[in-house]
């Protein structure tokens, strides 16, 4: 029964963050339904998803609207890649679902990335970092943290992410690391094409 529910709360979160991406395209009327908690002033000025991310409705015109068009649902595995998008061996051995990313570039300038993740079958009440990583790259390491994820207790959660697309840049993929345990405990996406 208590996987059940688990399976039962994954698919609800899932469709949650479809709605969301539902929402996202329908932004373009003028409306502004704020997303955090039904912002109470209406603006034609709202541009979308940012609602998540700021409670003031002014602030939530810096985040240019994300083409819904162009998003792309990739699935969260345990396999691991280094900063250019190469998978590194060993193949994992869980083989369960872990959820899945929805990448999208933005359609104003500047041009910028917005990662939805959603997270399941992970670490109960542990806090992962996420990064966007953008390939090619010429760094040398791989760029920092673009947000943390906290899991519940049945080891899932969910996070909006976004960053600047890098110069040269093409693709892009998700990576999660446990703040606890990076080594062994991480998910990462498969690369997606935005240009």
């Amino acid at each position: 029964m208590n996987n059940f529910l688990r399976v039962k709360q994954a698919q609800v979160i899932a469709a949650l963050i479809m709605a969301i991406v539902v929402w996202v395209t329908t932004v373009g009327l003028g409306l502004n339904t704020g997303i955090t908690g039904a912002a109470p002033v209406a603006s034609k000025f709202n541009t979308g998803i940012a609602g998540a991310a700021f409670l003031n409705h002014r602030d939530a015109q810096k985040v240019p609207l994300w083409n819904p068009q162009r998003a792309q649902r990739v699935e969260l595995t345990r396999l691991n890649r280094n900063c250019s998008g190469t998978i590194v061996p060993p193949p994992p051995s869980d083989l369960l679902e872990h959820g899945f990313s929805i990448i999208s570039e933005t359609e104003s300038k500047p041009e910028r990335l917005i990662a939805v993740v959603v997270l399941r079958n992970a670490t109960p009440n542990a806090t992962y970092n996420i990064r966007l990583i953008q390939t090619p790259n010429t760094l040398a390491a791989c760029p920092g943290s673009n947000g943390t994820l906290t899991t519940n207790a049945q080891g899932s959660g969910n996070a909006i992410i976004r960053a600047f697309v890098q110069r040269g840049s093409s693709d892009a993929f998700v990576a999660l690391n446990n703040l606890a345990n990076p080594d062994k405990d991480f998910f990462t996406t498969e690369e997606v094409f935005f240009r």
